[in-house]
């Protein structure tokens, strides 16, 4: 009865790599988190802004979507322009060849 050597090798490789792997568990993870967590105290401060933020806000954000906007459009029409004449390039190259 041959080969049970090799398949015992073969055995005790993968049982020594799964030993060189780090045992995590989440349940560990969880644990750590919580007790961590009790030592801490949380602080909550309750942040409101003011009409003048809020506006300088919607402001900010409006002109950066324009902005935003304004790059799309100028990088369809250049790479819609650059298909256009890439097969109009290719188009008048073959109607050379065949001179219809």
């Amino acid at each position: 009865m041959g080969g049970f050597g090799s398949m015992d090798a073969a055995n005790k490789s993968i049982k020594n790599n799964r030993s060189l792997l780090r045992k995590n568990s989440a349940w560990d993870k969880i644990k750590n988190y919580n007790s961590a967590l009790r030592n801490k105290r949380s602080k909550f401060t309750d942040k409101t802004a003011t009409h003048s933020q809020l506006s300088e806000i919607r402001e900010r954000s409006l002109r950066e979507n324009k902005r935003q906007i304004k790059k799309t459009v100028i990088k369809l029409i250049l790479v819609g322009t650059a298909i256009i004449i890439a097969w109009w390039l290719l188009t008048e190259n073959i109607i050379e060849k065949h001179n219809f």
